[in-house]
């Protein structure tokens, strides 16, 4: 299995170098970067993993701005800044990311133009998320997806690993990217189920091969 996974990380660096201003490099290099982070098929390397995360960040994607935030928060390959995760959230926020207007509490409005304009919202009414959320998830899987992301942080409900492990794999079985990529994040570190790594990369394949924009 470990061959496979090194012959996999290769092709992933190869699209990555040849497509990197297509929406696909983007995608593929948040993918080669979440492979050098959690050391799926290649040596665990965070400032790799940074590297790959500012490519796609730089290049305009907003899951690629999140993943940077999250290493300027953490840590990760870079020192310590929070003001500089902060600004990268914000862009990921204003990108359309609902992980990280949720992390910051923005509300989307409408200005007169009809563009979504976010505005820092101190008080979030969770149970009124859980509710919307589910009606979604009762509508679309992308619907599944995000109402996974409550009972995984314990939005308006009680945290349940378990129970967001299986909204995602309903959203990911039926065809949504997004619901893939949380899928294999939960197979890699062993959220709501045991950790399989051959299956993680399954399904991080999946979202990629789906040319998965990481809302």
């Amino acid at each position: 299995m470990k061959k496979t996974l090194k012959i996999k990380i290769f092709h992933f660096n190869s699209i990555t170098n040849t497509s990197i201003i297509s929406r696909k490099g983007l995608i593929g290099q948040i993918c080669l970067g979440i492979c050098y982070q959690q050391g799926i098929g290649t040596t665990k390397d965070e400032e790799k993993a940074f590297e790959w995360y500012m490519k796609s960040a730089e290049g305009g994607s907003n899951r690629g701005q999140f993943s940077l935030g999250n290493c300027y928060r953490d840590g990760i390959g870079i020192t310590k800044d929070e003001e500089k995760a902060f600004r990268w959230y914000m862009k990921s926020a204003e990108g359309g990311n609902s992980s990280a207007q949720t992390l910051i509490g923005f509300k989307p409005t409408e200005n007169e133009e009809g563009n979504s304009v976010y505005h820092e919202q101190h008080e979030i009414n969770e149970e009124k998320i859980f509710h919307r959320y589910l009606k979604s998830a009762e509508e679309n899987t992308d619907g599944q997806n995000k109402f996974s992301y409550c009972y995984l942080l314990g939005i308006g409900t009680t945290k349940d690993d378990d129970k967001a492990f299986q909204w995602y794999i309903k959203s990911a079985e039926g065809g949504n990217s997004g619901g893939q990529y949380s899928l294999a994040n939960c197979y890699f570190n062993g959220i709501g189920t045991t950790k399989d790594e051959k299956k993680a990369l399954h399904w991080y394949m999946k979202s990629y091969t789906n040319s998965f924009e990481f809302e």
